[in-house]
């Protein structure tokens, strides 16, 4: 902001003017908090190889297991833990702090993504370890997923939780 131009030393809706500043603050705060749980996950991660050596041992069986597309929409495995960081750092939700459940195999995470731009984030899953069932699936801000995301865990539930349930009691 340009303090040697007169309608931003003397704004004539001085009210409007403070909260925008303040907005503007708040969110250089939420990004500069976001970037250090980012920075101090993944220098924990780094200090702690073993985490990642037991998620790659279990992600390939996991890939296998849960690969699924429909509707635009695809299952994406993180391919490193320090992607929870960024996924919960970039979502505005807990799923960063999962690190030690999932590297343990005590929980199962993959996020959901547009089929054709893996980058464009739409919601994170949350499986049961035995892959009994879906614990959880949110969105952005921990929300509820919009309708069409909603849609396509129903069918990723159908195909891969339920029906790999019933081939495994049969």
């Amino acid at each position: 902001m340009d303090l040697c131009e007169k309608s931003n030393l003397m704004p004539r809706d001085l009210v409007g003017m403070h909260r925008n500043v303040s907005e503007q603050v708040a969110e250089m705060l939420r990004l500069e908090e976001e970037r250090h749980r980012i920075v101090q996950g993944t220098l924990k991660l780094r200090r702690d190889k073993s985490k990642e050596r037991a998620w790659q041992k279990r992600r390939k069986a996991i890939v296998r297991k849960y690969n699924f597309e429909a509707g635009g929409m695809t299952i994406y495995v993180p391919q490193h833990l320090k992607e929870l960081i960024a996924e919960g750092a970039a979502m505005h939700s807990c799923v960063g702090g999962y690190v030690d459940r999932v590297a343990s195999g005590s929980t199962i995470v993959v996020f959901i993504r547009k089929a054709d731009d893996l980058k464009e984030r739409i919601g994170t899953i949350e499986i049961a370890a035995d892959g009994s069932h879906i614990v959880q699936a949110r969105a952005k801000f921990n929300r509820d997923l919009p309708p069409e995301a909603r849609a396509f865990v129903e069918e990723f539930k159908a195909v891969k939780i339920e029906n790999r349930r019933e081939r495994e009691s049969a």
